[in-house]
């Protein structure tokens, strides 16, 4: 009996000794693939980390879009614990003022009056009653404003360094002024006033790029959303054709400025350094950084992972796989040519279908894929916008020097445009006709890359710009 305990000892001992090697092994093997990785990486460029010069040095104040008053007040605020600004707060409407929803000014008007902001028996015409209501209760924020826009450069003071579990008290409050200036826009294109409503668009488009620095896809994203309510001012602006040729001038060089997809690129990049950097505190013992990230990426409330589970084996197999991930996606996107190249079938890191063992030794990568998958159509949908937005221009400013629309994009240039606009997907110029109606057609073509005429149920950008 005791020659048996004692080679069952023996045996249990080599059996654990062997898995020990076999778990150093496959740790080192783990480790040395993804070191292996960065290094290729860093030599070509790639930045893993935020710190890795991504993030803005301080600028002076007198520079700087985010250091009046309204803004330094709501990171002081949100730093003692205080609850969410009211800046620029609307109320809201039945339906909420969306990317997809017109801006209805008598709708406006109504809850103006049901919030007792306006008189019910007011005499002013509606369009006049929302810009004085919109001065009487945020004139003095919107001259702060107007103020900060006249800066040239703009850091707020976000603590990157709380990575996921980062604070953004500034999105909301510029969300809503990006409600007002549409609000403000509109009006003043009702009246007939193109100079005002220029302003306001130039406002608009000026908080849009004072996120232009902010890294990671959340800051792209509240930009987006900015960027889709600048077009529907340009597109009513056009139909209402409140804009002279000077003035069309200067949008379409606004415009010009705005690139989606080195945008989306620069948002990806420092998605992935923030990631690396989360993988990094976990390396060191941190296992909460995790659950944020999960948290941030997921919409939820993080994963409850057991600290052995977190071996640093399994964290450099899931920070390689989603390294490669980005670089895949990234890979699609041709900023300079502008063009989206989808991946070759077997060249994908993704799983199509992984079974439970890879969604397990992978759980931290399949946990937050989604965050870059549902974004693949949003980079390709905001330079298709920008891209018809500046030749719904190009176009009005035929119309003003000719009388009519012309037959082909190919007439714009060179004298409206640098180059017949070319579609992101197939790399075809543009779809452009015109209509019975003496108004035209402009749009592009889905991710499926078939013309259907501008009319299919798949997403995509499409303009009818002329009335």
């Amino acid at each position: 009996m005791r020659k048996f305990l004692l080679r069952s000892a023996i045996v249990l001992a080599v059996l654990a000794a062997l898995g020990g090697i076999a778990l150093l092994i496959e740790r080192n093997s783990a480790k040395a693939a993804w070191e292996t990785y960065a290094a290729a990486a860093r030599a070509r460029g790639v930045k893993l980390s935020l710190k890795d010069e991504m993030l803005q040095p301080p600028i002076p104040d007198a520079e700087n879009f985010a250091a009046v008053p309204i803004f330094a007040q709501l990171f002081e605020s949100a730093a003692g614990g205080g609850t969410e600004s009211e800046l620029f707060d609307l109320p809201l409407l039945s339906v909420e003022l969306r990317i997809d929803t017109p801006l209805d000014l008598e709708a406006w008007r109504s809850r103006f009056v049901e919030e007792k902001w306006l008189a019910a028996d007011a005499p002013d015409a509606t369009p006049a009653a929302v810009l004085r209501v919109l001065d009487e209760r945020f004139g003095t924020e919107w001259e702060q404003l107007r103020e900060a826009a006249a800066r040239p450069q703009c850091r707020f003071p976000v603590q990157w360094e709380k990575n996921f579990a980062v604070e953004f008290p500034h999105f909301s409050p510029l969300q809503r002024a990006l409600k007002i200036c549409a609000l403000r826009a509109d009006a003043h294109i009702a009246q007939g006033d193109g100079a005002a409503a220029n302003d306001d668009l130039h406002l608009l488009l000026r908080l849009h790029s004072a996120l232009e620095k902010e890294p990671v896809l959340i800051c792209w994203l509240v930009r987006n959303s900015m960027l889709w309510l600048a077009k529907e001012r340009v597109r009513k602006g056009l139909a209402a054709r409140v804009w002279d040729d000077a003035t069309l001038l200067r949008i379409d060089a606004e415009l010009a400025r705005i690139k989606p997809l080195a945008g989306y690129q620069w948002a990806t990049e420092s998605e992935r350094g923030m990631l690396n950097d989360c993988y990094a505190l976990a390396q060191a013992g941190d296992p909460a950084s995790l659950n944020a990230m999960l948290a941030s990426l997921t919409g939820g409330g993080g994963l409850s992972l057991l600290p052995a589970t977190l071996t640093k084996s399994w964290l450099s197999r899931n920070q390689l796989r989603c390294n490669q991930h980005v670089d895949e996606r990234l890979a699609r996107i041709d900023a300079s040519g502008e063009r989206y190249i989808p991946t070759p079938p077997g060249r994908s890191v993704l799983n199509p279908a992984p079974g439970r063992l890879e969604r397990l030794n992978y759980a931290l990568f399949y946990s937050g894929i989604e965050v870059f998958s549902s974004m693949e159509q949003i980079p390709l949908r905001a330079h298709t916008l920008v891209q018809c937005a500046r030749t719904a221009v190009a176009l009005e400013r035929w119309r003003l020097a000719k009388g009519t629309y012309p037959e082909s994009l190919a007439a714009l240039v060179p004298g409206l445009l640098p180059a017949v606009p070319h579609d992101v997907i197939d790399g075809q110029p543009l779809r452009y006709r015109r209509t019975e109606e003496g108004g035209y057609l402009l749009y592009s073509i889905g991710l499926d890359a078939k013309d259907d005429g501008g009319t299919g149920p798949k997403p995509r950008t499409s303009d009818k710009d002329a009335p």
